[in-house]
């Protein structure tokens, strides 16, 4: 609260603060696009300001690259357990969306492989980095793997990395390896803070008059005052005091799921802000969600990621970072064992 308030004030005695509250050229200020070129080339992004937008989050940006290259009808891939808002995109843009098998280590090369011999598909939105919910991270081999199968069917990748600055050791996103063929996406929400509503979007040279123009359809511009605040954060050091602070509080939050649920199956990372809960015989994820939701505890059942119907799979995601206090997730998790020990 004390930083937002002394990065506000600061804003408010600035001599161009008048122009944050008008229409932006090429709806965004220059200094903020080289600022976030600053922020992407910590995630191992490098990009010209020419070739980026800045957005209101990685959803917007994701949008933004399905409209660049999808029509009506177009078959689009991702993981068999993609986040719900994937979902609902490929819903609203009446698209088809095939999940791809996934293990501990992420999408299976060799069954996105089979996949694009069968079909012609458009485009493939991956998360590389503590995906959501399973928080597998992509190795570099099958990183180096997928980059070659997508440059050799022509099919373009959507890099959603919003979690990526939340890993304090991180491999090289796969739009590194085929530029001309990915969006990168990322934010600040997961990392600094969600109402900011500032997104950075990398964009391949041949299409970008086009996201500009989708850009300026859906919302014209991010709000300038937000991203200078980011900006800011950013250039100052604020923004890596903040991601420092949160990470220690995953890592803390994380240990307490671990000694909690230890017994358990879980997927998890210490600087994922969620987890995977695989549920044992014999429960099932929608009756355990509801049993939980009555003690007043909320975690999502596997049903709201799972892309195809036929898959059924017996596990919940449980949110760490969402949760106020540290007492609010230690009394959440007690529940979810003493429910699952019963």
């Amino acid at each position: 609260e004390k930083i937002l308030k002394a990065g506000l004030q600061e804003i408010c005695q600035t001599a161009f603060l008048p122009t944050l509250f008008q229409y932006q050229q090429n709806s965004a200020r220059l200094a903020h696009k080289e600022t976030g070129a600053i922020w992407l080339k910590q995630l191992g992004i490098e990009t010209s300001t020419e070739n980026l937008l800045i957005t209101a989050g990685a959803l917007h940006s994701g949008y933004i690259a399905l409209m660049c290259l999808v029509r009506p009808g177009d078959l689009i891939l991702s993981e068999d357990l993609t986040s719900q808002a994937i979902k609902g995109v490929a819903s609203q843009m009446k698209l088809r969306l095939k999940g791809i098998e996934t293990d501990r280590n992420g999408i299976i090369p060799e069954a996105l492989e089979i996949v694009l011999k069968k079909e012609k598909v458009t485009a493939i939105y991956l998360v590389p980095n503590l995906q959501n919910p399973t928080t597998s991270i992509l190795s570099l081999k099958r990183r180096q793997r997928i980059a070659e199968l997508l440059k050799k069917y022509g099919v373009y990748l959507i890099e959603d990395d919003v979690f990526g600055a939340l890993l304090e050791k991180r491999l090289s996103p796969i739009s590194t390896l085929i530029p001309e063929n990915s969006f990168y996406v990322t934010s600040v929400s997961k990392s600094l803070a969600p109402a900011l509503r500032v997104g950075y979007l990398v964009v391949p040279s041949q299409f970008i008059n086009i996201a500009l123009a989708l850009l300026r359809t859906t919302i014209w511009m991010t709000s300038p005052v937000m991203t200078e605040l980011a900006s800011r954060w950013i250039i100052n050091g604020t923004a890596n005091k903040i991601l420092i602070a949160q990470r220690k509080e995953i890592e803390r939050r994380y240990t307490l799921a671990k000694t909690t649920l230890g017994k358990f199956d879980l997927r998890c990372n210490k600087n994922a802000p969620h987890l995977w809960l695989i549920l044992p015989e014999p429960w099932r994820a929608s009756l355990f969600a509801e049993m939980l939701k009555q003690k007043g505890v909320a975690v999502i059942p596997a049903d709201h990621f799972t892309v195809d119907r036929r898959s059924t799979f017996h596990a919940v995601r449980i949110c760490l970072g969402t949760p106020p206090t540290f007492m609010h997730v230690r009394e959440g998790l007690e529940i979810i064992r003493d429910i699952l020990q019963s």
